[in-house]
């Protein structure tokens, strides 16, 4: 039985078409080395730097110093695989398919010459002898895997470089890869530990739990994070783990892999700083002073975990109490830490009973030794007289409102400087202002009036003045957490930029 094709002249249909579905570049040349086709790979391959016309020598598209090799080994090629074919006909009829390869750089318009590999097939078609070229581009294939390997050490840099541990497992618990910090904290050596398992390195207790959570990985197929516990050196560590199937190219998971941070020390902290919150709360006023006829509420919203703002009520008689509103520069626990030290000092210092100016400046001068450096303390100290109705006041930088029940507005402004600047300095007593029935005294600091409308607008004294007008019907209390509400609601999903904090004193 003949192996030779029924119908030779379907041959060069059946190439083209199968040129023009590879991915490869391919291109179809006759026996004189002249272009008859090429597939879109090809055309890609030389973009715009050549025309791929029909009848286009091979040599054109060779740089000049290998045209010569690229003619002969053509010529040769037919030549050779004609005399094949013939040898084959002389006993068994084929079809007459004969491969042969060579190594060349594509022409170019610039001095960057494309290294190329041609591989050749010989067939006929109408007794018409045909070259299906297939062009490997090996130029591109090398920088293909120089970038792969680049990109690779990239990756093992930065897994290297991180303040994480990172390793990979296959399904049976073997360590694939360990980055350094791995090798550094749990001492052992990234070629040793790829035969070794967590009951290797750890103690039978940390490697289970470890072994438990890889099993979920692998049968969920899922990402999960988890906090795992760690023996280190020091003792037990905590770690947020986040552990992922490591899938091959057949989308089979053939191993799990790793990278765990070490929250030992944030745990830490937020402890200390869950404490901190604790003793703040307890230094706030539990409850606001009671006198016939007045209703007195205040609140604070720290920007962070801790406030550096500052509000209390000091009784120094029994019908008279001292408001305070105060904020020290900054916010967070270094601000809140001096917060108290301002509250243990005026405490000690009203005690003694001395003038709200006098107190004022003995006051600056212990904070003045104590601030940190470039930290500074504004306070308003409100002495309110619920016997006769009165109040008189001190401000360090710091300023207060008096809502009158005719609807007038009066401003009280600082009377001397912010405390902790300098160490000398004088503070002036305001004059007493009459209390009288329908009247609010409104202490802020300045965490309100700085929030930032929807708008983009300063929310401002103006703003918080008119909320606290627009309210009088409500408790004291209502309007103070209200007001807040307020501003918290304007920033939105913004991080709030300031502690806010607000006492408002109501004469019924």
């Amino acid at each position: 039985m003949s192996s030779r094709v029924e119908n030779p002249a379907a041959q060069l249909e059946t190439y083209s078409r199968v040129a023009e579905i590879s991915p490869w570049p391919v291109m179809i040349l006759n026996s004189q080395g002249q272009l008859r086709s090429s597939n879109s790979s090809c055309r890609k391959l030389f973009h715009s730097s050549i025309s791929l016309n029909a009848g286009t020598p091979l040599t054109d598209l060779i740089r000049k110093k290998d045209q010569s090799k690229i003619h002969n080994w053509f010529e040769s090629f037919v030549a050779e695989s004609h005399r094949d074919e013939v040898e084959d006909n002389a006993t068994t009829p084929s079809t007459s398919v004969i491969t042969n390869s060579i190594r060349c750089r594509l022409h170019s318009p610039t001095t960057r010459f494309r290294k190329i590999k041609l591989f050749a097939q010989r067939f006929m078609d109408s007794d018409q002898c045909y070259v299906m070229l297939c062009l490997d581009d090996t130029g591109h294939r090398i920088k293909k895997r120089q970038a792969i390997h680049k990109q690779q050490q990239l990756m093992l840099s930065l897994l290297d470089n991180t303040g994480a541990v990172a390793y990979a497992k296959n399904l049976r618990g073997q360590y694939l890869y360990i980055n350094s910090l791995f090798e550094e904290l749990f001492h052992v050596n990234r070629q040793a530990v790829k035969s070794m398992t967590d009951y290797d390195i750890f103690n039978a207790a940390a490697a289970s739990a470890f072994q438990e959570n890889d099993l979920k990985i692998i049968q969920n197929g899922e990402m999960q994070r988890s906090q795992e516990v760690v023996p280190h050196d020091d003792g037990l560590h905590t770690y947020i783990s986040a552990k992922f199937p490591l899938y091959d190219a057949n989308g089979d998971i053939f191993g799990i892999g790793g990278i765990s941070t070490d929250i030992t020390e944030q745990l830490h902290n937020q402890q200390e700083l869950q404490a901190a919150q604790a003793v703040q709360r307890l230094l706030y006023p539990d409850e606001a002073p009671s006198f016939s006829g007045y209703d007195i509420a205040g609140s604070s919203l720290p920007a962070e975990s801790v406030s550096g703002d500052y509000y209390d009520y000091i009784t120094v008689a029994p019908n008279r109490v001292v408001v305070a509103v105060g904020d020290v520069s900054g916010h967070g626990l270094g601000p809140a830490l001096e917060m108290v030290e301002v509250r243990s000092y005026l405490r000690a210092i009203l005690r003694t009973e001395v003038r709200l100016d006098v107190a004022m400046e003995c006051l600056n001068e212990f904070l003045f030794h104590d601030l940190r450096e470039c930290a500074f303390v504004t306070l308003f100290l409100a002495e309110i007289n619920f016997q006769t109705h009165s109040f008189s006041y001190v401000g360090a930088g710091h300023r207060a409102d008096f809502l009158k029940a005719n609807g007038d507005r009066v401003s009280l402004p600082s009377t001397g400087l912010m405390l902790g600047v300098e160490e000398r300095v004088t503070f002036v007593c305001s004059p007493q202002f009459a209390f009288e029935q329908g009247d609010e005294l409104m202490l802020s600091t300045d965490g309100i009036c700085e929030t930032m409308t929807p708008e983009k607008e300063l929310f401002g004294r103006e703003g918080m003045l008119k909320f606290v007008e627009s309210h009088r019907t409500e408790s004291a209390s209502e309007i103070v957490n209200n007001l807040l509400t307020t501003c918290q609601e304007m920033n939105g999903l913004e991080t709030q930029s300031d502690d806010m904090t607000a006492v408002l004193v109501k004469r019924g």
